[in-house]
């Protein structure tokens, strides 16, 4: 029985330390200086953009503040700007586009209105340190010595709502998530391009400048893939 538990406990330390390898290969964000990770992420474009507003993000988590969500917006838009497929308009002109339209016999607009809420931005995961069921677990006690202070998480989770602007129709919506650990976030190596907005800069070199660029990397993708064909339309 005894030899019993001690393998039980031998198993659960390989999984979990595999787990928290194979976690940080996955979060790690590779860019080159001077160079956006829209830039890397999308092939090279050069036709016809679409017209996107975004809005300012809403804000429902009590861990950020209106300089948090809008430095969240203007990286967001940056990234959008970088994969050359869009024009960045605001929702004001795009609504006198639709009245003008509504007026006259022109074309119909095509304009999207790209809403986000921020509903989880945690620099460090509840109960500080990566644990079972969130709260001390693991780390604390015998384990401490064995998986050290390497392993807090940071975690944002964004609503991104794709709006036609001339019909109000949702054509799209998604959970956007990030999460990184502290691991290798220290130095020099975890400054990469882009650069986090100033009003973020709190968080640079730390597991949550990991956390936001994965997250606008990948609100910028769903963006980009999820905008229908016959939007692409302006020069």
């Amino acid at each position: 029985m005894r030899t019993t538990y001690k393998i039980s406990i031998l198993v659960f330390l390989v999984i979990a330390l595999s787990g928290c390898s194979a976690w940080n290969k996955i979060t790690k964000v590779v860019t080159a200086p001077g160079r956006s990770i829209g830039e890397l992420m999308f092939p090279s474009y050069s036709g016809l953009k679409a017209q996107v507003a975004v809005t300012d993000m809403e804000l429902k988590t009590p861990k950020a503040d209106s300089d948090v969500s809008s430095g969240l917006r203007a990286m967001l838009i940056k990234e959008l700007i970088s994969t050359n497929r869009f024009i960045i308009v605001d929702a004001k002109s795009l609504a006198e586009a639709d009245t003008r339209q509504q007026a006259s016999n022109v074309e119909r607009p095509k304009g999207l209105i790209i809403n986000s809420i921020l509903t989880s931005f945690e620099p460090v995961s509840s109960g500080g340190r990566l644990g079972v069921g969130g709260g001390g677990g693991i780390n604390s006690g015998i384990f401490g010595g064995i998986f050290g202070s390497g392993l807090n998480k940071a975690y944002i989770k964004l609503q991104i709502v794709m709006v036609d602007s001339f019909t109000s129709k949702v054509l799209q919506e998604k959970t956007i998530q990030g999460q990184a650990s502290d691991e290798g976030s220290k130095g020099s190596s975890a400054r990469v391009e882009p650069a986090l907005d100033k009003s973020l800069a709190t968080y640079g070199g730390t597991a949550m400048e990991k956390a936001i660029k994965t997250c606008m990397l990948e609100a910028a993708r769903f963006i980009s893939t999820s905008t229908p064909q016959d939007f692409y339309k302006y020069r």
